[in-house]
Formats: C-alpha cells, sequence, structure tokens
C-alpha cells in the first residue's frame, strides 16, 4: 500500500533531445516524451502510458523577436510522444526560446527544463546548413619550449560560435590538449604553451569550428586532405 500511494503522487516525467537549429521556412515540430507513474491495464500489466492521463501539456515558446511566451498544445497518438508546431509565420528573429509543461490529474506538474537561471531550451532559427569557412597557414617548424601562436580567419554569415584547437606532441600514449581561440581583429587566434612544444617528438594539431546554426566542422577537411597537421620541431 505505501508503494502505491508513492508511486501515485509522482508527476508527469519528460524527456526531450534539444534542437539546436530549426529551419524558418517550415513549421516548428518539437516532440517531448511523455510518461507517468506506472499502473496496471485491463490485462493487469503495468503501462506508464499517458494517454488520457494528462489534465494539461503544453510547448510554450517565444522568439527574440516576439518576447511574450507563447502556448502550444501538445497531441499524441500513441500516449507516450506528444508534439505541437510553432507556425513558420511566427518564426521572426534569430533564436526560439522553448519549453514543456506537463500536468496530470491530481495537478501533478511538471516542467522541463525546470525553471532557473537557463529555464528555456534554445534552438537557431536559421536554414543554414553550411559550416565556418576555415584559412589557416601552418608554421614550417617550432622551436621547443617557445609558444606557438594559432592564427586562423574564419567566415560565416551565422557567425562564428566557437573555434578550437586540439595538439598534442606526435606521441600516441599522450592526450589531445584543447584551447579555444578568440577572435583578435580579422583573425582567431590562440596560443599554446611552450611547455607543450617538446624535442622529442613531431607536433601535430587540428582546428574546429562551430556556428550560431549549430553547424560544424574540422580543419584540415579530412574529404580532401589529412585531417592534422604535423609539424617538425627544432632538435
Amino acid at each position: 500500500m505505501l508503494s502505491a500511494l508513492i508511486v501515485s503522487a509522482s508527476a508527469p516525467r519528460l524527456a526531450h533531445g534539444p534542437v539546436a537549429r530549426l529551419d524558418p521556412g517550415g513549421d516548428a515540430r518539437l516532440s517531448v516524451t511523455i510518461t507517468v507513474p506506472p499502473e496496471a491495464g485491463p490485462d493487469g500489466a503495468l503501462s506508464a502510458n499517458s494517454l488520457g492521463k494528462l489534465a494539461e501539456a503544453q510547448l510554450v515558446w517565444r522568439t527574440d523577436a516576439a518576447r511574450e511566451w507563447t502556448a502550444e498544445p501538445l497531441s499524441s497518438r500513441d500516449g507516450f510522444v506528444y508534439t505541437a508546431a510553432v507556425p513558420k509565420n511566427k518564426l521572426s528573429g534569430r533564436w526560439l526560446e522553448y519549453y514543456f509543461i506537463a500536468r496530470d490529474r491530481f495537478n501533478h506538474t511538471t516542467r522541463l527544463p525546470e525553471s532557473g537561471a537557463h529555464g528555456a531550451f534554445a534552438a537557431r532559427l536559421s536554414a543554414d546548413e553550411t559550416p565556418p569557412a576555415i584559412t589557416h597557414q601552418p608554421p614550417a617548424r617550432l622551436v621547443p619550449g617557445k609558444p606557438f601562436t594559432v592564427r586562423a580567419k574564419l567566415d560565416d554569415p551565422e557567425g562564428v560560435a566557437v573555434a578550437r584547437v586540439y595538439y598534442r606532441p606526435m606521441q600516441d600514449q599522450e592526450p589531445y590538449q584543447c584551447l579555444e581561440l578568440y577572435r583578435r581583429g580579422a583573425e582567431y587566434t590562440a596560443t599554446i604553451p611552450g611547455e607543450a612544444i617538446v624535442p622529442e617528438f613531431e607536433f601535430i594539431y587540428f582546428l574546429e569550428a562551430v556556428d550560431e546554426a549549430g553547424n560544424g566542422c574540422y580543419y584540415p577537411d579530412w574529404r580532401t586532405a589529412t585531417p592534422y597537421y604535423i609539424v617538425a620541431v627544432e632538435r
């Protein structure tokens, strides 16, 4: 009896894989899985199916161009996956913020994500599927113990969200280290510390860039070249 009471007091459970980018050329369809504490069906089998067991299920959204929150009812055919759509004529601006709410018949409510500093998912509104273009010239050689400043030009119409360099001595047991590149004028730069450059091994590195629409790439491009640079180190 105690277990039954604990289960019935549980709120609905929600699960969602956040969407990084949405094409504003069509309705934005967003889905969430909603389950309830398992109950025995007519055949005695337990099921977490929530069909007919929710008083309310909503997708709540806004864009950076229209800051007022709007709610869309969620619907489901199977009692597990619930979907709602934001009409394409409402997808103005650059970002869509959204969260989900489900309330059961006992007035137990769950919000996903929970309210707080990051109380909403954010998806970039863009049809762009092209990653940043990277231009970089590797050095001919490096000096042991001397810092190496990586310089690269990154171009993307949506804007570059992050750029990184991965590096290590060319020794298989050595893990890659990572530094973020920051914009300095027309270039993105990061300075690799001198202690990472040792005379016993050549130096290996490659670049990564991701734009604000979530499109990413590594450089050199593995489809056209060796996917990393190997630079000689002076002995």
